[in-house]
């Protein structure tokens, strides 16, 4: 009688998709799945942009993750300690290799948070996670201490954005990052190849550290249009897809072809505005000769907040797939002010645009991305809508977010729609509103640098306050703040959807943008 012999990573691997409930045939079994947004780069530390974030997760790892709560658990460091306030001993998980073979080790850490800081030319830079840390020793190959300049009490959250690579390629660029030649993590996935706004080629890590995937390749197809996307789920062109329009919901879960999840999300929208600049290139008034922004009387913004219909906003563009947001962190299970929510006014949004100089209103451009969320377009165009209600004559113009970014970022707009994820109560704040300090990771989100002083101050009270009552009054304070100078203006939180083809695959909601492939569970045949 011949005995079959299995290597142990394989009996991991059928122990695995018996408990899912997959055929052992399924080994060899493509996921196809269709993305709204992929990603913009394969180089980690170039762009902090969610859509990097969530897709780059399937190749690369952190010392910690979020799981799909938002809550912080291990990944490539198995656990850790305070020894002081300021000094963090992480212990690192043996056995990890990088899909090149080269073994994971504390130095590759010290290299990745390193590296956060010398990328050239980001339109988004991960130093925002990386500017608090004063040191990293190595302490050996397994260990290393992380020492900050001062408290931090969400720090956790801010390394699991950092993901780690070797550091035997400290002279990749960019550019070889995206050809694939250096794109080399220690993920359940590693990157076979990549057409940006196209396609996006996944290989199972037959060598990863965890139990193994269920699937050999995954197929990511970015489809940027929801009808396309949706009726490539119906058509069975692809097993999976991200952001489900909030039209195709209802047919989606009345279907026993195809199953739906949902979870609100920890993200926020809102509108950054030129609020510095004395003249603004798409903010002026109807008078000609009359060059004066608008944008730079907080009376004005105010105006503009009170001017939008945030409810009737959200039923209208995203139905049950968006709740409407006052302030830029109310959501998830984070720290509430308790702020009442401020929402339509039209009376006093124009007694306010009058105290501001301008009670025949002004003319101005807003600018939004277009394929990045469903919906995206009709919210734009309602929030135009708003506020030419009051006097403000709106046009809009959207553009992929490759252009909207960066042309943000070189100060071409006037006011603009972006998002960011919200991991902890104070991080869009952060990113958003503090003065841009790219020593300190402050305003990376802030490309219309805005700047106050006393705004400033509370938010960097309230970044290294370890005590949880004193932290949430500096956080109220901080919301109070924003909504008196109203520097941005927060407009929805989006809930997340997933629909799957439920002979293929379940997948379960995330709390964050993000797609992570190996948690799409096969199903029986």
């Amino acid at each position: 009688m011949r005995v079959a012999k299995f290597s142990l990573h394989t009996i991991r691997a059928i122990f695995l998709l018996l408990i899912l409930g997959c055929p052992i045939q399924g080994f060899s079994q493509e996921l196809r799945v269709g993305v709204q947004v992929g990603p913009t780069t394969l180089d980690p530390h170039f762009f902090n942009y969610f859509a990097n974030i969530g897709n780059l997760g399937n190749i690369y790892e952190a010392l910690v993750t979020e799981d799909r709560e938002g809550k912080i658990q291990p990944q490539l460091a198995t656990s850790w300690e305070t020894v002081t306030p300021t000094e963090w001993l992480f212990h690192l998980r043996e056995g990890v290799k990088f899909h090149n073979g080269a073994a994971f080790g504390a130095q590759d850490v010290a290299f990745s948070i390193a590296r956060t800081k010398t990328v050239q030319g980001s339109p988004g830079s991960f130093v925002t996670f990386t500017a608090q840390i004063k040191a990293v020793e190595v302490i050996g190959p397994l260990t290393l201490k992380i020492t900050t300049f001062s408290p931090a009490p969400y720090f956790l959250f801010d390394l699991a954005r950092v993901f780690i690579v070797s550091a035997g390629s400290s002279a990749a660029s960019t550019a070889e990052y995206n050809q694939g030649t250096a794109a080399i993590g220690t993920g359940p996935f590693r990157s076979a190849s990549w057409s940006q706004n196209a396609e996006w080629m996944l290989q199972r890590n037959d060598a990863w550290w965890g139990a193994a995937p269920p699937w050999a390749s995954v197929r990511v197809r970015i489809i940027p249009n929801d009808a396309a996307r949706v009726a490539a789920l119906l058509a069975k062109d692809v097993d999976l897809i991200d952001r489900v329009p909030s039209s195709d919901m209802a047919r989606l879960e009345a279907s026993k072809q195809f199953a739906v999840s949902s979870r609100p999300g920890l993200e926020v929208f809102v509108l950054n505005i030129d609020t510095q600049r004395e003249t603004s290139p798409f903010a002026r008034a109807p008078t000609s000769g009359q060059t004066k922004n608008p944008l730079r009387e907080p009376a004005i913004r105010r105006a503009l907040s009170l001017a939008i219909n945030r409810k009737l906003l959200v039923d209208r563009v995203f139905e049950q797939s968006a709740v409407p947001a006052f302030e830029l962190s109310d959501v998830g299970d984070q720290e509430r002010t308790g702020l009442a929510p401020q929402d339509y006014d039209p009376v006093q949004a124009k007694a306010l645009l009058a105290e501001g100089g301008f009670p025949d209103g002004f003319e101005l451009t807003l600018h939004g991305f277009s394929g990045v969320i469903a919906g995206d377009v009709q919210l734009i165009q309602g929030v135009a809508q708003f506020f030419s209600r009051v006097g403000v004559k709106t046009r809009v113009e959207t553009m992929p977010p490759t252009v909207l970014f960066p042309g943000a970022s070189r100060g071409e707009w006037s006011i603009y729609l972006t998002g960011s994820t919200t991991p902890y109560a104070i991080a869009p704040y952060k990113f958003f509103v503090m003065t841009p300090n790219p020593d300190k990771g402050y305003g990376s989100g802030n490309r219309l640098r805005f700047s106050n002083d006393r705004l400033d101050d509370v938010l960097s009270k309230a970044l290294v306050t370890m005590d949880a009552t004193e932290r949430l009054g500096l956080i109220k304070q901080a919301a109070t703040l924003v909504r008196e100078l109203a520097p941005v203006i927060p407009l929805f939180h989006p809930v997340y959807s997933w629909a799957s083809n439920r002979e293929v695959a379940d997948y379960e909601a995330w709390a964050l943008p993000f797609t992570r492939v190996m948690y799409a569970r096969p199903t029986a045949r």
